[in-house]
């Protein structure tokens, strides 16, 4: 390694000169290897039936991010107890009028039938009422659905009521 004698080289100490003749020689061989390797992945690229592991890899879909993963979760979670929200609200209102239509025959006096109307349609302690309580739960866009079952549910058991007190006011007679 020679080194050169120039009037600027006497400020520079003889490492500096050193460093630098590394530089001109490091730099330009790891811009080689740089471009042979682009070179390389160049033709892999246009020959699909050779293509390394590495290329298989690369060009691999990118996996969603955690965040994004949780919030899909969630948003299937929220969607499956929406719907089963729905389903057992649905339940409740078929079992609610199952148990109406049983009691409503059974009932043997004006009396029992307002104590059971009472226990059906109460504003504070009915069980419709309590059904229509938890609607709450339920997603804005479905509520006017149950809500309309839940009315039509209430007509029939006022209706049952009404037909019964009128059974039995005609068997007292």
């Amino acid at each position: 390694m020679s080194i050169p004698v120039n009037p600027e080289d006497n400020l520079r100490s003889p490492l500096d000169t050193l460093n630098q003749e590394r530089r001109r020689t490091v730099v330009p061989e790891a811009l080689e290897q740089a471009q042979e390797s682009q070179q390389r992945s160049q033709e892999l690229r246009k020959r699909p039936d050779q293509q390394s592991v590495l290329e298989k890899v690369l060009d691999k879909p990118k996996r969603q991010p955690l965040e994004e993963r949780i919030s899909k979760n969630n948003a299937v979670s929220e969607a499956l107890e929406r719907r089963q929200r729905w389903q057992e609200l649905g339940k409740r209102l078929d079992a609610l009028e199952a148990q109406a239509s049983d009691q409503i025959r059974s009932a043997d006096s004006p009396q029992a039938l307002e104590r059971l109307r009472i226990s059906l349609l109460g504003k504070k302690g009915g069980q419709l009422s309590r059904v229509l309580g938890a609607m709450g739960s339920l997603p804005h866009a479905q509520r006017p659905l149950m809500g309309q079952r839940a009315n039509v549910l209430k007509k029939e058991i006022q209706e049952r009521l009404n037909e019964r007190l009128r059974q039995l006011e005609e068997e007292a007679l």
